[in-house]
Protein backbone atom coordinates (compact mmCIF):
# COMPACT_ATOMS: atom_id res chain seq x y z
CA UNK A 1 0.00 0.00 0.00
CA UNK A 2 2.89 2.38 0.69
CA UNK A 3 4.13 2.02 -2.86
CA UNK A 4 0.66 2.19 -4.37
CA UNK A 5 -0.20 5.45 -2.57
CA UNK A 6 3.16 7.05 -3.37
CA UNK A 7 2.97 6.11 -7.05
CA UNK A 8 -0.71 7.04 -7.23
CA UNK A 9 -0.22 10.58 -5.93
CA UNK A 10 2.93 11.08 -8.01
CA UNK A 11 0.85 10.07 -11.06
CA UNK A 12 -1.87 12.56 -10.12
CA UNK A 13 0.74 15.32 -9.75
CA UNK A 14 2.37 14.46 -13.08
CA UNK A 15 -0.96 14.30 -14.91
CA UNK A 16 -2.13 17.70 -13.69
CA UNK A 17 1.27 19.33 -14.18
CA UNK A 18 1.49 18.10 -17.79
CA UNK A 19 -2.16 18.97 -18.47
CA UNK A 20 -1.80 22.52 -17.13
CA UNK A 21 1.46 23.14 -19.02
CA UNK A 22 -0.03 21.74 -22.24
CA UNK A 23 -3.18 23.88 -22.01
CA UNK A 24 -1.15 26.98 -21.07
CA UNK A 25 1.05 26.55 -24.14
CA UNK A 26 -1.88 25.80 -26.42
CA UNK A 27 -4.09 28.67 -25.25
CA UNK A 28 -1.46 31.20 -24.20
CA UNK A 29 -2.85 31.44 -20.66
CA UNK A 30 -3.07 29.20 -17.64
CA UNK A 31 -6.24 27.14 -17.20
CA UNK A 32 -5.80 27.64 -13.45
CA UNK A 33 -7.20 30.79 -11.88
CA UNK A 34 -6.71 30.92 -8.12
CA UNK A 35 -8.66 34.13 -7.61
CA UNK A 36 -7.56 37.44 -6.18
CA UNK A 37 -5.62 37.37 -2.89
CA UNK A 38 -7.92 37.94 0.06
CA UNK A 39 -10.97 36.36 -1.58
CA UNK A 40 -12.70 33.10 -0.65
CA UNK A 41 -11.83 31.79 -4.11
CA UNK A 42 -8.13 32.37 -3.43
CA UNK A 43 -8.30 30.86 0.08
CA UNK A 44 -10.04 27.75 -1.27
CA UNK A 45 -7.43 27.26 -3.99
CA UNK A 46 -4.62 27.79 -1.50
CA UNK A 47 -6.09 25.29 0.98
CA UNK A 48 -6.55 22.74 -1.82
CA UNK A 49 -2.92 23.17 -2.90
CA UNK A 50 -1.62 22.84 0.66
CA UNK A 51 -3.59 19.63 1.21
CA UNK A 52 -2.47 18.16 -2.13
CA UNK A 53 1.18 18.84 -1.35
CA UNK A 54 0.81 17.50 2.21
CA UNK A 55 -0.86 14.28 1.02
CA UNK A 56 1.82 13.76 -1.64
CA UNK A 57 4.63 14.48 0.85
CA UNK A 58 3.24 12.07 3.45
CA UNK A 59 2.60 9.28 0.92
CA UNK A 60 6.08 9.59 -0.58
CA UNK A 61 7.69 10.17 2.83
CA UNK A 62 6.21 6.91 4.15
CA UNK A 63 8.46 4.96 1.75
CA UNK A 64 11.83 5.78 3.36
CA UNK A 65 10.35 6.59 6.79
CA UNK A 66 7.64 4.04 7.68
CA UNK A 67 7.67 5.38 11.24
CA UNK A 68 5.65 8.35 9.93
CA UNK A 69 2.61 6.09 10.27
CA UNK A 70 2.58 6.52 14.04
CA UNK A 71 1.85 10.26 13.54
CA UNK A 72 -1.12 9.60 11.27
CA UNK A 73 -4.64 9.12 12.56
CA UNK A 74 -5.42 5.56 11.58
CA UNK A 75 -8.47 3.38 12.03
CA UNK A 76 -7.10 -0.07 12.77
CA UNK A 77 -10.41 -1.74 11.95
CA UNK A 78 -10.02 -0.55 8.34
CA UNK A 79 -6.59 -2.16 7.90
CA UNK A 80 -8.03 -5.28 6.35
CA UNK A 81 -6.92 -6.55 2.90
CA UNK A 82 -10.43 -6.33 1.42
CA UNK A 83 -10.96 -2.78 2.73
CA UNK A 84 -7.52 -1.70 1.49
CA UNK A 85 -8.23 -3.16 -1.94
CA UNK A 86 -11.63 -1.49 -2.10
CA UNK A 87 -10.11 1.85 -1.09
CA UNK A 88 -7.37 1.52 -3.69
CA UNK A 89 -9.99 0.66 -6.29
CA UNK A 90 -12.03 3.76 -5.43
CA UNK A 91 -8.90 5.94 -5.63
CA UNK A 92 -7.96 4.52 -9.00
CA UNK A 93 -11.52 4.62 -10.39
CA UNK A 94 -11.96 8.25 -9.31
CA UNK A 95 -8.69 9.29 -10.92
CA UNK A 96 -9.32 7.39 -14.17
CA UNK A 97 -12.82 8.84 -14.38
CA UNK A 98 -11.39 12.34 -13.89
CA UNK A 99 -8.84 11.77 -16.63
CA UNK A 100 -11.61 10.70 -19.01
CA UNK A 101 -13.63 13.79 -18.03
CA UNK A 102 -10.59 15.98 -18.77
CA UNK A 103 -10.43 14.61 -22.29
CA UNK A 104 -14.20 14.88 -22.66
CA UNK A 105 -14.00 18.57 -21.76
CA UNK A 106 -11.02 19.16 -24.04
CA UNK A 107 -9.82 22.74 -23.92
CA UNK A 108 -12.79 23.81 -21.77
CA UNK A 109 -11.26 22.41 -18.56
CA UNK A 110 -10.50 25.10 -16.00
CA UNK A 111 -9.64 25.28 -12.34
CA UNK A 112 -11.26 28.40 -10.96
CA UNK A 113 -13.50 30.86 -12.74
CA UNK A 114 -12.31 34.05 -14.41
CA UNK A 115 -14.81 36.88 -14.81
CA UNK A 116 -13.93 37.18 -18.50
CA UNK A 117 -13.86 33.43 -19.18
CA UNK A 118 -15.14 32.42 -22.61
CA UNK A 119 -15.28 28.64 -22.15
CA UNK A 120 -18.52 26.96 -23.08
CA UNK A 121 -20.83 25.41 -20.52
CA UNK A 122 -20.96 21.66 -21.12
CA UNK A 123 -24.40 20.16 -20.57
CA UNK A 124 -24.15 16.85 -22.43
CA UNK A 125 -22.69 13.47 -21.57
CA UNK A 126 -21.67 13.15 -17.91
CA UNK A 127 -22.51 16.84 -17.41
CA UNK A 128 -26.16 16.12 -18.18
CA UNK A 129 -26.23 13.98 -15.03
CA UNK A 130 -24.26 16.32 -12.74
CA UNK A 131 -23.09 19.92 -12.92
CA UNK A 132 -19.72 18.81 -11.60
CA UNK A 133 -18.98 15.14 -12.27
CA UNK A 134 -15.29 15.79 -11.63
CA UNK A 135 -16.02 16.71 -8.03
CA UNK A 136 -18.06 13.52 -7.63
CA UNK A 137 -15.02 11.56 -8.84
CA UNK A 138 -12.75 13.43 -6.43
CA UNK A 139 -15.14 12.64 -3.57
CA UNK A 140 -15.15 8.97 -4.60
CA UNK A 141 -11.33 8.94 -4.62
CA UNK A 142 -11.17 10.68 -1.21
CA UNK A 143 -13.51 8.07 0.26
CA UNK A 144 -11.08 5.47 -1.10
CA UNK A 145 -8.12 7.29 0.49
CA UNK A 146 -9.93 7.34 3.83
Amino acid sequence: MRWFLALFFISVAVFYTVRIIWLRRKEGMSPVFAGEPGTTHFATHLAFRVFRVAILAVCVGRLPWPELDKYLVTFDSLWHPVTLLLGSGLLLAGFLANISLHFYMGENWRSGIRVDDTTKLITKGPFALSQNPMMLCVIMAQVGLF
